[in-house]
């Protein structure tokens, strides 16, 4: 906030919500899947599927809205039930993985650019830097295989690269070498 952000974002409890949004700062809930706790609620999977489970998430809506929330990050929610439950919240729905209902699309770049090996079901790319990303990689091992090989046989530098003193200087630098004391 110190930095002139409108608002933050955060995953954690209601009571975290509550204090954040206490101090007059826009903040942002979750619901649905939580990736970081999903081993706790049957894995990584889309959430609301049940009538039972998208009338939790309603709940858990109304709970941010009474936390003080502006908004939820919905994650992996059943696009269908999301596009009824969102008629009975006032929060900005900023999805990912939940269809195209929500007010915000929410992508990760590196998912949209396809620079990810395997990506969610929910992505998709609209680019192949995975593959640029590769050959990059690839021809900067062999550049650098080039420059090792060429420093150990002696082939660089060389002429082309380095600069001389003119036979002149270089002879009065000999000249002046030679007339030095040792150091040790």
């Amino acid at each position: 906030m110190a930095d002139g952000a409108d608002a933050i974002y955060s995953p954690r409890g209601l009571s975290t919500i509550e204090r954040i949004a206490r101090e007059g700062i826009s903040v942002q809930g979750h619901t649905g899947l939580f990736p970081a706790r999903a081993t706790q609620f049957g894995g990584m999977r889309t959430v609301g599927k049940t009538a039972e489970e998208a009338l939790g998430l309603l709940q858990d809506f109304r709970r941010l809205e009474e936390a003080g929330a502006y908004s939820a990050e919905v994650e992996c929610v059943a696009d269908d039930a999301l596009a009824e439950i969102k008629k009975h919240t006032r929060l900005i729905l900023v999805t990912i993985g939940a269809g195209s209902s929500g007010d915000i699309i929410l992508s990760y770049m590196s998912d949209l650019c396809g620079d990810t090996e395997d990506p969610p079901r929910h992505a998709k790319a609209f680019g192949d830097v995975g593959t640029i990303r590769k050959q990059l990689a690839a021809e900067r091992n062999k550049a650098l295989s080039r420059y090792r090989n060429a420093v150990m046989d002696g082939s660089f530098p060389d002429a082309a690269t380095s600069i001389s003193m003119s036979a002149a200087e270089l002879d009065k630098l000999k000249e002046g070498l030679d007339k030095l004391q040792p150091l040790h």
